[in-house]
């Protein structure tokens, strides 16, 4: 089982309308949400390139050879988290049932609901439209999984194209905002953003997360938006199961003053409803008579759903 955390006026929506929502990790609130391990791969590279020792001049006329080396890294490096061209849509689940903190950030401070997901359903959606969805456990920094390991391969990989440029002469390409770099560096800042997404600063461990990740290269600059998730022009529909899945396509939103995309992923188009568990937060006004009624109005089997209330005590401040 993993949780969905939401107030509810979400959990209402996700309930009547049989979808959860994906939308555009970028526009997180937490501006560091996606690029948390930039910072460990910039300070990696200047690692390799204090050990290196392969500068005999500076690679920028009159700076300090070690002086012209950060400065070139730091443009590199503002360029890479500048980018935000490329888009991945995602929900987020804690594989923890009743947890403080995500009563506390998501759930209107123990006044909302935590949806308790069979996590089988999305390993299955998965296996259905390959190279299409992503569902893994996020990994925290110097934490679980191998984490260490992706920073540095990232890191060896835009050192490698820093020194490629450097060598063919096209430090200027390193400073300018254009970014015209080699392919090494492109490709590690490809990488490094769909790392990103399942890697999180350590102190966010105790949350445990779970993210399902959209995963089809879409750009915001692409010129064929006409037919890209824009299910309104007729040459898209089709039969294909993406369409069922997002049958109202790409929407937009308005969210702290920016516009953010999402897509409503539609899961009863399934076998078997993923929704198994309703935790009501230990200051949530709705009762478990109102949670039956709404479940089984909207289609649900209520005899499958485990509703409770949460355990946890707390004086919300």
């Amino acid at each position: 089982m993993i949780y969905h955390y939401c107030r509810v006026e979400t959990f209402l929506n996700i309930i009547k309308n049989h979808a959860l929502r994906m939308s555009d990790i970028f526009k997180s609130t937490d501006n560091l949400e996606a690029k948390s391990i930039l910072d460990l791969v910039q300070s990696k590279i200047y690692n390799m390139y204090v050990g290196d020792g392969r500068f005999a001049c500076s690679p920028i006329y009159g700076m300090d050879k070690d002086d012209a080396f950060k400065y070139i890294l730091e443009r590199v490096m503002k360029n890479i988290r500048s980018d935000n061209d490329r888009l991945y849509y995602v929900i987020c689940f804690s594989e923890k049932p009743d947890l403080l903190g995500q009563w506390r950030e998501y759930a209107d401070k123990g006044r909302g609901v935590a949806i308790g997901f069979d996590e089988n359903w999305f390993v299955k959606l998965c296996e259905t439209i390959k190279d299409t969805f992503r569902f893994e456990k996020v990994q925290y920094e110097h934490g679980d999984g191998n984490t260490d390991e992706i920073i540095r391969d990232r890191a060896e990989l835009i050192y490698s194209g820093i020194l490629q440029d450097i060598d063919s002469y096209n430090t200027q390409g390193l400073l300018e905002s254009q970014f015209k770099v080699s392919y090494n560096i492109g490709m590690a800042k490809k990488l490094l953003y769909e790392d990103s997404i399942f890697i999180k600063r350590k102190e966010f461990e105790v949350e445990q997360e779970w993210r399902l990740v959209l995963d089809d290269e879409i750009e915001k600059t692409r010129d064929d938006w006409e037919f890209f998730y824009n299910w309104k022009n007729e040459k898209c529909k089709s039969d294909d199961i993406i369409y069922k899945i997002f049958p109202n396509a790409l929407e937009f939103m308005e969210r702290n003053g920016k516009i953010v995309s999402y897509l409503d992923l539609k899961y009863d188009v399934m076998d078997e409803m993923p929704i198994k568990e309703i935790i009501l937060g230990s200051d949530c006004k709705v009762a478990e008579s109102d949670v039956y009624q709404l479940l089984g109005f909207y289609g649900y089997d209520v005899e499958t759903v485990n509703i409770i209330r949460s355990q946890l005590s707390y004086r919300w401040m």
